[in-house]
């Protein structure tokens, strides 16, 4: 049994959902890709703002794909360090 709170963050899954039933809350997802089979994925975060006795306000925001920013990053001369 889980306590009442405000939002719940789950880790570990990368594709983001919601958790199902009573408790507020998600799996975010990974902020970039973990593996090869990701990289075509749109990322993203979660910014959550939680008040005590609140209902918690959720809003996804858009990562940026990390094989777009390395490339940029490249083409403009910069290279991503070891």
């Amino acid at each position: 049994h889980l306590p009442k709170v405000s939002y719940a963050a789950f880790g570990h899954i990368h594709k983001p959902q919601r958790i199902p039933g009573s408790v507020p809350g998600e799996y975010a997802g990974s902020a970039i890709p973990i593996n090869f089979g990701e990289m075509k994925e749109t990322k993203r975060v979660l910014l959550v703002d939680v008040e005590p006795g609140a209902v918690a306000e959720v809003a996804a925001r858009g990562s940026p794909n990390l094989v777009d920013a390395v490339a940029g990053g490249q083409r403009h001369g910069i290279t991503p360090s070891a």
